[in-house]
């Protein structure tokens, strides 16, 4: 019994040795091989950095958009992946990512800023887009820019995938001014009225957020400019002198407001005149489309259809807002204007029930230039059917896809996200 005892005791001992002979093993190997993780992490990580700085000495990263809560950094959009302090000038040098390029899928590009907040190199990392905007030429036009990015323009022919990349260059330097990294640059009303436009009326620009305009005629002389959108959703005024120009816009419905060259509304401090004059302008040069509204609701909703117009104070794609009564039943219609193909206009229409609800959606075309495009999917049939039921709610922008035409997929997605925005107005303004 004895030697049986002790013959256990020496198995189990014999295991512990074995145990404890691996676990060393192990902790060597990870001893050993953790560090070299680690390097091919950060080589990884930096080497688009020493691509764009190849004679900097090295980088202290200050903020990793995966751990946000470790850097003091606040307030980086999320374009922003890392920042970096450059060791040896003082500046810092920027990873960033964004998807509002021509396909979606992540544009990445880095730049480096000196101390003053000047760039001192940019660079494209990573081009998905089958339009080339000059990745290895148009990074090159952003060497001495400040945060203004003042005399940066963008590529005609492809100015989806060229303004994301200034947009995510301007999001760099918004992390980097806002935390007192380096000084915010200057930026000339003009610039910066331009600038404020697309921001409170994104229906007067297409998706890249690029403003689409033709110059109209004012009958005063109250504007330095006068525009309205090329799709017909409303107009834009610049107002004032020297440094204290401001914007007027005017909405497809009359709505007037007026923004400073921050962004702010300044719409009861605006002489009453240039407002009046505003509206009068735009509704000089404004298309009448209601006839023709009215003819595309009653084919969704029915010939006893009764259409009253109403208004709106939204600055979207929305041109038309109706209450549609129908076989005793209360709809409301709107009228969508988006920028595809060419920056063409895609009309569609959509009729909601009283709780928000789309009951039918129409389009007068959803593929632009068929005789240059035949690479697509699209069963309009089912596609329009497919919206019936959606509120803001259940929206995801999935049902908005047609395969093979991206322009439409994100022009409809767009006006979707409108009509709904129409429809909360409505409600809170007690439209409905």
């Amino acid at each position: 019994m004895e030697g049986k005892n002790n013959g256990l005791a020496r198995g189990i001992l014999t295991l512990i040795l074995i145990v404890a002979v691996f676990s060393g093993i192990l902790y060597g190997v990870n001893a050993y091989t953790a560090p070299i993780i680690e390097w091919n992490d950060n080589a990884a990580l930096l080497a688009p950095l020493y691509t764009l700085l190849p004679d900097a000495s090295g980088f202290e990263l200050l903020y990793d958009y995966t751990a946000p809560e470790n850097s003091s950094l606040k307030d980086v959009p999320s374009t922003v992946r890392y920042i970096h302090a450059i060791s040896e000038n003082g500046g810092y040098a920027l990873q960033l990512s964004t998807t509002e390029g021509f396909t979606g899928d992540p544009i990445d590009l880095s730049f480096a800023v000196d101390a003053d907040g000047k760039i001192l190199n940019a660079q494209v990392d990573a081009y998905p887009d089958t339009k080339d905007m000059g990745v290895d030429e148009y990074p090159l036009t952003y060497i001495g820019q400040d945060s203004a990015l003042a005399d940066v323009s963008i590529v005609a022919g492809v100015t989806y995938s060229s303004s994301a990349f200034r947009r995510a260059v301007a999001d760099g330097f918004f992390a980097l001014t806002e935390n007192g990294l380096v000084a915010e640059g200057y930026k000339d009303p003009v610039q910066a009225l331009t600038e404020v436009l697309p921001v409170v009326f994104p229906g007067i620009a297409n998706n890249a957020g690029v403003v689409q305009t033709e110059e109209i005629q004012s009958t005063g002389d109250k504007f330095n400019s006068a525009m309205k959108s090329t799709i017909d959703t409303g107009a834009a005024f610049f107002a004032g002198e020297g440094d204290d120009l401001y914007l007027i816009t005017v909405n497809a419905f009359g709505t007037v407001k007026a923004y400073d060259t921050k962004g702010r509304e300044i719409t009861d401090s605006v002489p009453a005149e240039a407002l009046e004059q505003a509206k009068a302008d735009a509704a000089a040069s404004a298309k009448d489309f209601l006839k023709k509204d009215t003819r595309a609701f009653k084919k969704l909703t029915g010939d006893d259809m009764e259409l009253t117009a109403l208004s709106l104070d939204t600055f979207n794609s929305v041109t038309g807002a109706y209450k549609l009564v129908s076989g005793g039943n209360t709809y409301y219609g709107f009228t969508s204007r988006t920028f595809g193909f060419g920056d063409m206009a895609i009309v569609t229409r959509y009729v909601l029930d009283e709780n928000g609800a789309i009951v039918k959606m129409n389009a007068d075309e959803l593929i632009l230039e068929k005789d240059y495009f035949s690479n697509y999917t699209l069963d309009e049939t089912s596609y329009k059917e497919g919206f019936q039921g959606i509120t803001e709610s259940t929206f995801t922008g999935d049902e908005t896809l047609i395969t093979g035409a991206t322009m439409t997929s994100n022009a409809v997605k767009t006006a979707v996200q409108d009509i709904f925005e129409a429809f909360q107005n409505l409600k809170e303004n007690g439209g409905i």
